[in-house]
């Protein structure tokens, strides 16, 4: 009897310590995952834009098919003075649970909240015109080098959505002293068939480099008569090389203008 109640209670303690074990190991692999969903996104942007975007946090629920991602920020490119050239507050993404590990990763919906925008103009500079030559540049790499040096994961967008867009827009006075910056607000952008020409989807790189072009020109059609006529000529002569550059993009800056994004 003595030995058949040390044994279970033997046995007792290796289930509750394989339990513990197991929970500790669950817990470990949660980690891990929300890191490496981090560190690809950041590197993909990062890799596109030419400039270091980071995340403040992200919360990846694999069985709810769920990604969270709060704070987002793409820094200025040197030589300017706001706090960052785009930030956004929360992103969203609905995810078919079937594809989480597979190749592409198929993402239904993404929706982003809360986006700042600061485009500085300066004399002979603009930091959304040098963050466009870098995403020309990146178009320029061959896809080996796109999935070798940015994030290797490949996702498949069926819808994208971008609620609360607020662009101040930053003048050069050559006169010295500061100009009140021009703000422009757009309150929703939608954009549909961002991988629908391409079954295996696209580089999370490649999906900013097409996002960030979408919302200049929404930006810009917004602010029509209000932002000034050089400062928009300038972006749209980018804007439109860098359509050139990514192909297929042309038909999504069209669609972005035909939307008119101001609601007006």
């Amino acid at each position: 009897m003595a030995r058949q109640r040390f044994l279970r209670r033997l046995l007792l303690r290796a289930v509750i310590l394989l339990a513990v074990l197991v929970v500790l190991g669950l817990a470990a692999a949660w980690l891990l995952v929300d890191r490496l969903a981090k560190t690809a996104i950041e590197r993909g942007g990062t890799y596109a834009l030419g400039v270091e975007t980071t995340i403040e946090d992200v919360d990846l629920k694999i069985l709810g098919g769920t990604l969270r991602i709060d704070a987002m920020t793409v820094a200025n490119p040197g030589g300017f003075d706001t706090p960052h050239a785009v930030r956004f507050d929360q992103f969203d993404f609905a995810i078919d649970t079937g594809s989480i590990l597979s190749d592409p990763v198929v993402m239904h919906n993404i929706e982003m909240t809360g986006l700042e925008v600061h485009i500085e103009q300066k004399l002979g500079k603009n930091n959304i015109a040098t963050i466009l030559e870098n995403v020309r540049r990146f178009e320029s790499k061959s896809p080996a080098e796109k999935q070798e040096e940015g994030s290797g994961t490949r996702i498949v967008v069926d819808r994208l959505v971008i609620n609360e867009v607020k662009a101040h827009v930053h003048l050069f006075s050559a006169l010295g002293g500061d100009i009140e910056p021009i703000t422009v607000v757009v309150p929703r952008i939608e954009l549909a068939g961002l991988t629908s020409d391409n079954a295996r989807g696209m580089l999370i790189g490649e999906l900013f480099a097409k996002v960030i072009p979408a919302i200049i020109e929404a930006v810009l059609t917004a602010g029509e008569g209000t932002i000034p006529l050089p400062t928009v000529q300038d972006l749209r002569t980018h804007l439109t090389a860098t359509a050139e550059s990514l192909g297929g993009i042309a038909e999504l800056l069209d669609h972005v203008r035909e939307e008119d994004p101001a609601g007006e």
